[in-house]
């Protein structure tokens, strides 16, 4: 069979998914994987490093995906950050449940310090996405404090989003309705604490 030639990123990624699923468990070695799926490895090296850096990948077009989505809503623009934020876990996760087979095999295969080696570009972009969503606190008259509050809400906002995947991965309820609830009530329990407001 003649081997695909000017292969892009996203159809390696379709490509590495469906392996994953129809086997039950993720590729081991790049060579094998791109025999079995008439890749030239050349073309394969041209987009990717390893698997670890294909599979990085991945939960950043996850994330990508999630942002078109949201912005394809013409007025997600005068959500108040809440509902941003509530709407981006929705939408994250509707995402995720409809790759659950991929998804669950490939973290299941980790451990907790690999699973956040994988989440590596994922976090660098939700946590831009939550620096960028106009969040004001409580003013304080010293710009260091600001700044400071500034990364703790980046940052425990970040480790919020992986506790809930790690909750997702385990969840058994039909629709996985537990995850919806917990959704709900961390995020309205996160800006209650946190006393923000909307910027105008």
């Amino acid at each position: 069979m003649k081997k695909v030639s000017k292969i892009t990123k996203l159809e390696i990624v379709d490509l590495y998914m469906d392996d994953t699923i129809k086997n039950g468990k993720l590729p081991k070695r790049v060579a094998r994987f791109c025999e079995d799926n008439n890749i030239e490895i050349e073309d394969f090296n041209k987009h990717f490093v390893d698997f670890k850096s294909l599979e990085t990948y991945i939960f950043e077009v996850f994330y990508e995906n999630t942002i078109q989505l949201l912005y394809a809503n013409e007025n997600f623009n005068d959500f108040a950050p809440q509902d941003k934020v509530l709407s981006f876990y929705y939408t994250f996760f509707e995402l995720l449940t409809a790759n659950r087979d991929f998804v669950k095999i490939c973290l299941d295969s980790k451990n907790k310090f690999a699973r956040i080696l994988v989440y590596k570009d994922l976090r660098e972009q939700y946590i831009h996405f939550v620096e960028n969503i106009n969040i004001e606190f409580i003013s304080i008259p010293v710009a260091q404090i600001n700044k400071a509050k500034d990364q703790a809400i980046s940052n425990i906002s970040w480790v919020k989003l992986m506790l809930t995947i790690e909750y997702w991965l385990n969840d058994k309820s039909p629709a996985f309705e537990k995850t919806d609830v917990l959704i709900k009530k961390s995020v309205q329990t996160a800006f209650q604490i946190l006393d923000t407001t909307t910027m105008s």
